[in-house]
């Protein structure tokens, strides 16, 4: 290409777009006849991450399919700076590093100076993405297919639940997950498919000999990717290795009540996210020792006395990171044949009874229903984000959490231990979904079939004696005056203790089909047919209970 042509193109493309306010890397260049490079003017070079939504660059045009405002949080101007600086080293060649470790494909992000600032974990290569670069999560899908996945957890969201942990985490103020958000970033160190790169290197070609028809693309380059965007903490080492020292030199009981603390709030938040993947090598530990003013370890200082200035001595610290919170947020829990346990209840501090300070922190909270239901709806705010989302997966999902919330709640307030915490059966509390009425909002109404029911209540013989449910009415101090009330709690109550025995809490709202007895019934209206067993669901006993004058309101959420 001769000089002129190069400038002619040059003036065609600076007159279709305004000026960059951040202009890409410029190559002063002409090619001559003779083959040697001329420098002429400033030619814009399309190549690298052209496509980063951090950049206003006079291409905008060009990449439709990418929102600048996307990664862009008006309430968080740190986090949104720091994934600007992200993406303006990748525009300037420092792309992400994929990290060697994990079962899936994250990327260390770093900023212009090099310095690594984030770990961005992408959606489509995580451990059962279509794209994820480590084969053995490829020879466990081809060899053991029956064993793929987790059958609790929703596939590829755990970008999703990376971001909603650390959302649980802030809410909670347990300040031991760092920062994360959901963002899109694009570089050509991700994993991508061989048409895609192919069709980035056809676009770029075009785009450089038929500017016009380049014009027309809807993105020139790699398509962005949506992944989790966590900072990186630094000095942090994992747990195993710390806790290894820990059972050799044991903490001062100063730094050991910290940690316990810290350890605690690590707790907390695995047990009502249901984290299925919480091992020792993917929590971290940073423990700064004691130094002396002059930059020493104490275990460096040999020789001092009683007679030292401790004020000299800074006190140690130790904080905790919860990081890999991928796994996280099941729509059911575990099967018992694969349970995924949490493996820091195998510790010693799992042993000791949740003190004062985690109660104070979290117990007002998680007892709150308004605070609940607050955090439920933040959640379905950050999942509906996914373009798989589904809203009855989700509120199975806050079920699951909701339960784990309750045990939380119950075991602090008992005072028990984080191993006795673990040890709790697993309960699912379900919501009351907001598009049915509340019983105060519309007259209650008897369905016939209930109508006839409670006409003939005293023809149905529960399961639970009469006796029996007298017996622990009017130890909690009520007096029931009526006899067909005490016949219509124990049949609502045999169909709760049913549904505990047979461990089918998913059944709750079933209506329970009526088994047939040996002896016959005294119906006026159905002679000759047998006596029944007759079981009350949570529908069926709030309209029949007030008939006798009971009105029961619900809470946000109940078992």
């Amino acid at each position: 290409m001769s000089a002129s042509e190069t400038l002619s193109i040059l003036v065609n493309t600076a007159a279709v777009h305004e000026p960059p306010s951040r202009s890409a890397p410029l190559s002063v260049v002409c090619h001559s006849s003779d083959g040697e490079d001329v420098p002429l003017v400033p030619e814009v070079a399309f190549d690298g991450s052209l496509d980063s939504p951090g950049i206003n660059r006079e291409s905008q045009p060009l990449l439709g399919g990418l929102e600048v405002s996307y990664n862009h949080f008006p309430d968080d101007p740190d986090f949104t700076d720091l994934v600007w600086q992200a993406e303006t080293a990748i525009d300037n060649g420092i792309f992400p590093e994929r990290i060697s470790q994990g079962s899936s494909g994250s990327y260390f992000v770093k900023n212009q100076a090099g310095k690594v600032i984030a770990v961005f974990k992408p959606k489509d290569e995580e451990p059962y993405g279509r794209l994820n670069p480590k084969w053995i999560k490829w020879m466990h899908k081809l060899c053991c297919p029956c064993c793929f996945g987790r059958s609790c957890l929703i596939p590829n969201q755990g970008y999703l639940s990376e971001a909603a942990a650390y959302l649980v985490d802030s809410k909670l103020g347990l300040n031991i997950v760092p920062k994360t958000r959901v963002v899109k970033l694009v570089s050509e160190t991700f994993n991508y498919l061989r048409i895609d790169r192919q069709k980035a290197r056809v676009k770029r070609a075009i785009m450089e000999q038929f500017p016009n028809v380049g014009l027309r693309f809807n993105r020139i380059g790699l398509p962005p990717k949506v992944g989790s965007f966590q900072f990186f903490v630094n000095s942090y080492k994992d747990a195993h290795h710390w806790l290894s020292k820990f059972e050799m030199e044991p903490l001062a009981p100063p730094i050991a009540k910290k940690f316990q603390l810290q350890f605690e709030r690590l707790v907390v938040l695995d047990y009502i996210i249901r984290n299925t993947d919480r091992g020792n090598d993917n929590w971290l530990i940073r423990y700064d020792q004691p130094t002396i003013s002059n930059g020493h370890t104490v275990s460096e200082q040999v020789d001092l006395t009683e007679s030292t200035d401790w004020s000299m001595v800074n006190m140690p610290e130790i904080k905790i990171a919860a990081i890999d919170n991928g796994l996280a947020f099941p729509y059911k829990h575990p099967d018992s044949w694969r349970a995924y346990p949490y493996h820091w209840a195998w510790l010693p501090q799992a042993k000791i009874p949740f003190g004062k300070e985690i109660k104070e922190l979290v117990l007002p909270l998680l007892s709150d229903m308004n605070f609940v239901q607050d955090l439920c709806e933040d959640l379905h705010h950050l999942f509906k984000q996914d373009k798989g989302f589904d809203r009855t997966l989700y509120e199975r999902q806050m079920s699951v959490m909701r339960g784990q919330i309750l045990n939380l709640t119950q075991a602090l307030k008992d005072g028990k231990s984080p191993v006795q915490l673990v040890q709790m059966p697993a309960v699912v509390v379900e919501s009351q979904c907001k598009d049915e009425p509340m019983e105060d909002e519309s007259p209650i109404t008897l369905g016939q079939p209930l109508s006839d029911f409670l006409l003939q209540l005293e023809d149905y013989t529960p399961t639970i004696p009469d006796a029996v449910t007298a017996h622990y009415i009017r130890a909690s101090g009520f007096e029931p005056k009526d006899p067909r009330l005490l016949r219509l709690i124990s049949i609502a109550a045999q169909k709760f203790i049913s549904d505990v025995a047979n461990d089918a809490l998913q059944h709750c709202k079933m209506r329970t089909s009526n088994s047939n007895t040996t002896h016959a019934s005294n119906s006026k209206t159905a002679k000759g047919v047998k006596d029944k067993k007759y079981c009350l669901t949570m529908e069926d006993l709030t309209p029949a209970l007030a008939e006798f004058g009971i009105v029961i309101k619900k809470p946000h959420y109940y078992v």
